[in-house]
């Protein structure tokens, strides 16, 4: 998997400048992530250092002229799709793209990519704060607590928690509704689009900005947090464009919610890039079920919101936030029944950050939107749609991404985006104001 951060910027900026920046923020660090190549040894995944970096090919310009007439997220699904320099083995698993001039104006794009191994979502945001010397909220300051007969019971019923998530996980796979036998198409199952076989491969992203004093009514209004709130737009957004373009009968809610396996990132206490510039990744997962036959959106919020409460109070997901690295002790092949996901008729995933509130500027240039995104090696198996958000002051920088089996094209993905996401979001928002 490969971690993807893109600054807009209202200006363009000079990529020699930028490299200086960047080295005088990261590699002076003898241990810095940046001097990092990723290896395996017998099922294991270590990372080995580097002495030497060429900053020209890991940090390198591209001329605006190869996108003319191209949309913004044209452009960034383009250099998202290219992970060529990611994986090519030899050289650590990064790079800056720095794209100016786009679409004939004066504005710029500067995307961060480098391998999952190397680094989070968290890190990503931290490195943004450096470039920028500005400074995110830590999403949660304090550290989960337990006592030692606790942490002793935790870890004794570790064994047992692992098993149950995995054979949940089994539990929910059910028929990929893309292949039905003999190419029938069935009531209630998710319609077959016929894509390009170059395209089948390639991931969609979209962007949108919406405003996030919205979401701060609705969780005043309701006590719920952030992330159920946009949970809970985001599969009712899901539903309405499905149903809307006929790919789904109205009345099988409950296909759609078996069709997504959904799994949200929690907030992480104390995650180093946090409170220091260490760059790592942890993995905190949380399910929730959102019930789709309910028609009471308010009651649908506030039940998904307990039922997150309830997770984040569960044994094993102390003990990960405890352990940090627990499943990176296990061999890769152990970890193949998470990481490969093409037995998973589709997947669906949500990722929440806050951002400072202040002006970003990178190099005297001001910042437009700021965005995160992930893409997928192409044997990962991935279908399905994660979308990433971040808060700014009052704005909420939505990044979606999703495989071809869901969107067939570009304006479909940003149909879903720029139209339906903010149509729900409006309606919860109307449910609180005149509740």
């Amino acid at each position: 998997m490969v971690v993807i951060g893109v600054m807009k910027l209202k200006t363009k900026i000079n990529a020699e400048d930028f490299r200086i920046k960047f080295k005088d923020c990261f590699l002076k660090e003898s241990d810095s992530i940046f001097y990092k190549v990723v290896t395996t040894f017998c099922g294991y995944g270590f990372t080995r250092k580097v002495k030497n970096l060429d900053l020209n090919h890991h940090i390198r310009e591209v001329s605006s002229s190869s996108y003319t007439g191209k949309s913004f997220e044209e452009i960034v699904n383009i250099l998202a799709n290219d992970n060529k320099i990611i994986e090519a083995n030899g050289p650590p698993p990064w790079e800056v793209i720095i794209v100016n001039s786009i679409q004939g104006g004066s504005g710029s794009i500067v995307m961060l990519k480098f391998d999952h191994t190397l680094g989070d979502g968290y890190s990503l945001i931290k490195m943004f704060d450096t470039l920028t010397e500005n400074e995110s909220p830590n999403v949660n300051q304090d550290k989960w607590k337990c006592s030692l007969l606790a942490m002793i019971r935790i870890v004794l019923k570790a064994p047992y928690e692992c098993l149950c998530l995995f054979f949940s996980m089994n539990r929910d796979l059910v028929q990929d509704p893309l292949q039905s036998k003999n190419n029938e198409t069935h009531e209630g199952k998710l319609i077959p689009i016929s894509r390009g076989e170059e395209e089948d491969d390639r991931i969609l992203i979209s962007t949108t900005t919406l405003d996030f004093k919205k979401v701060k009514s609705i969780r005043s209004h309701t006590g719920c947090r952030v992330l159920p709130i946009l949970t809970c737009i985001q599969v009712e957004a899901l539903k309405s464009f499905l149903i809307n373009l006929g790919r789904f009968d109205e009345k099988e809610n409950e296909h759609i919610a078996r069709y997504y396996r959904s799994i949200y990132l929690l907030p992480i206490p104390q995650h180093p890039a946090t409170i220091s510039k260490q760059f790592c990744n942890h993995w905190i997962p949380g399910t929730a079920r959102v019930n789709l036959n309910d028609s009471d959106l308010i009651g649908r919020l506030q039940r998904t919101s307990n039922s997150f409460d309830l997770w984040e109070r569960n044994d094993f997901q102390i003990i990960v936030s405890k352990l940090r690295s627990i499943f990176y002790i296990l061999p890769i092949w152990v970890l193949k029944h998470i990481t490969n996901l093409e037995n998973f008729p589709h997947y669906n995933s949500l990722c929440s950050m806050p951002c400072s509130s202040k002006k970003y500027k990178l190099l005297g240039a001001d910042l437009e939107n700021l965005f995160c995104c992930v893409t997928h090696h192409s044997s990962s198996g991935f279908k399905g749609i994660i979308i990433f958000t971040l808060t700014r002051g009052d704005e909420l920088d939505v990044c979606i991404r999703a495989t071809r089996d869901l969107f067939r094209n570009q304006e479909e993905i940003d149909t879903f985006t720029k139209i339906y996401y903010g149509q729900i979001l409006d309606r919860y928002y109307y449910l609180c104001q005149n509740a």
